[in-house]
């Protein structure tokens, strides 16, 4: 493949931005991002802190591939819509914390983004897909009901737990599910870096998380 060749295919690839960056998710997205063949990673975020300052530097890598070295040399930037515009993203993909997320995000889809969150904060609005392929494609329809193809639109993934669970009871849908009784078993780095204190991780179980419950049973449903 010749030089040409190679610009050409670069111009041809959609603009996207990663919001949250530097998060564990964040770093996720980064690293599948990087080189992909359709997307071309224009516009990363992190904190107000963080802004001006390059990727490689400010990130604590914690991915056990090595940090994308195209990645590396660009510059932390400000969520603005302006910006956004201007660099030509159209695309959006957050690991924003759920409570940037419930004003960051609807401001985005308003603006014509089409956003894919890992974010909670607009998993429970009616309008709003959770995604799973593998279980629900047809879900992909109510990106309609938030004004698509004239609009932009926020589609959710499912909570860990509950993704899990629907791929699982998805096949037996048909034959009917009166009841499920399910015990989850979540690995402690899900709490973020830099993790939780070790004295609410001794005996290396965590018993409660606050809500999780609720999150399965609403999400499931969708």
């Amino acid at each position: 493949m010749n030089l040409e060749t190679l610009s050409e295919n670069q111009k041809n690839k959609i603009k996207v931005a990663v919001l949250g960056a530097t998060g564990v998710v964040g770093q996720v997205f980064v690293s599948m991002l990087c080189d992909h063949k359709w997307f071309d990673l224009t516009f990363i975020a992190g904190s107000d802190s963080r802004v001006g300052k390059y990727y490689g530097e400010e990130i604590h890598w914690m991915l056990p591939d090595p940090l994308p070295e195209n990645s590396s040399s660009m510059k932390l930037e400000m969520i603005d819509i302006m910006r956004l515009k201007e660099k030509g993203v159209k695309i959006v993909f957050s690991a924003l914390p759920a409570v940037e997320a419930k004003t960051i995000e609807p401001d985005l889809r308003a603006n014509g983004f089409y956003v894919f969150s890992n974010a909670s904060a607009m998993r429970y609005r009616e309008d709003v897909p959770i995604l799973i392929p593998e279980v629900n494609p047809d879900q992909l329809d109510k990106i309609k009901e938030q004004g698509f193809p004239g609009k932009g639109f926020v589609i959710t993934n499912a909570n860990c737990s509950t993704t899990g669970l629907a791929v699982a009871l998805s096949p037996l849908k048909k034959y009917g599910i009166k009841e499920v009784f399910v015990s989850t078993y979540q690995s402690v780095s899900g709490a973020g870096y830099p993790g939780l204190a070790a004295l609410d991780i001794m005996g290396n179980t965590l018993p409660f998380i606050s809500k999780e419950e609720n999150k399965m049973i609403l999400e499931l449903q969708k």
